[in-house]
């Protein structure tokens, strides 16, 4: 985009311009506000010199350039720009520049100026770096200490499976004596319940004898009356 012309701005659309300046110059600020992973450096110079570049044709436009207020992360990106020089140059030279490592009295504008999600090109940057710092990646195999690890790992491969293999004869032992103590439980129960019927059938011809009895001694006590 810095290489197509921007029609000229009227000087009444200065409110316009500022306020688009305080926001391009809040997203560089984020931009630049954590670093980025080596391999992705590349990339986020490019987009951050575009950025530049287009600030730096927008603020052409305008023709009284000199009353804009602009921040000096954005002046110095847009200086940087003028310049022809790698994108990783100008991005090596803006991280280091005095007003990105300065501590700041008031609050910067990247925490007052409310940014649309288009132009917080540099979250998936950001994001990349924190998930990096979270979980950075395990050591290669490759590494001289490979032999010792896999020895270790060995050593305690087979220590686990020593005791693997004595808590499983402990647990059979236990088990075996577990399934004989039942066993005779159950064989007491059979029995108490054989014995249990058994009284049962006697209660029964008891009884039974018990009113045979009655009975009969209720007819003699009858037939003794008659005579």
């Amino acid at each position: 985009m810095a290489d197509t012309p921007l029609p000229r701005l009227s000087r009444a659309s200065f409110p316009v311009v500022q306020t688009w300046l305080h926001r391009r110059g809040a997203a560089i600020e984020a931009a630049l506000t954590y670093p980025v992973l080596e391999d992705q450096k590349a990339d986020f110079a490019e987009l951050l010199v575009a950025e530049g570049r287009q600030i730096s044709a927008f603020i052409g436009a305008y023709p009284a350039a000199e009353k804009l207020s602009i921040d000096p992360s954005l002046a110095h990106l847009i200086c940087e720009c003028q310049v022809p020089q790698s994108a990783l140059h100008i991005l090596s030279s803006v991280s280091d520049s005095p007003w990105a490592n300065e501590e700041k009295a008031h609050p910067s504008y990247a925490s007052q100026v409310p940014l649309p999600i288009t132009q917080q090109w540099w979250r998936p940057f950001h994001e990349a770096a924190h998930t990096r710092a979270l979980f950075p990646p395990t050591p290669s195999m490759e590494s001289p200490n490979t032999e010792d690890c896999i020895q270790r790992l060995q050593h305690a491969h087979e220590s686990l499976r020593e005791r693997l293999s004595f808590a499983n004869g402990e647990i059979n032992r236990k088990s075996n004596v577990i399934h004989a103590i039942v066993a005779a439980q159950v064989a007491k129960w059979e029995a108490l319940k054989q014995r249990l019927e058994l009284y049962q059938v006697t209660l029964n011809m008891l009884k039974e004898r018990c009113a045979d009895l009655q009975k009969r001694a209720e007819e003699s006590e009858a037939l003794a009356a008659c005579q």
